[in-house]
């Protein structure tokens, strides 16, 4: 009897030990894939960033031609 119970309880500690790796595991995977998303957001802020600086480059280059040249068009 105490073998059995011995065994029973080994199996139980068994499986509360595989289920709280499984939440572990479950917990680092959130983990990860919110830092995945934290810096896809970030690379796409820093990639918005730098078209809008080329932006404004291109427009104040077309800005400073058309002023050259009186406004005109060719």
């Amino acid at each position: 009897a105490a073998a059995a119970q011995a065994t029973a309880e080994a199996k139980a500690r068994a499986e509360r030990v595989n289920a709280e790796m499984a939440a572990v595991r479950e917990a680092t995977q959130r983990a990860q894939a919110a830092a995945a998303a934290q810096a896809a957001a970030q690379a796409a802020a820093a990639a918005q960033a730098a078209a809008a600086k080329t932006q404004a480059e291109i427009d104040a280059a077309m800005k400073e031609i058309l002023e050259k040249w009186g406004g005109a068009r060719w």
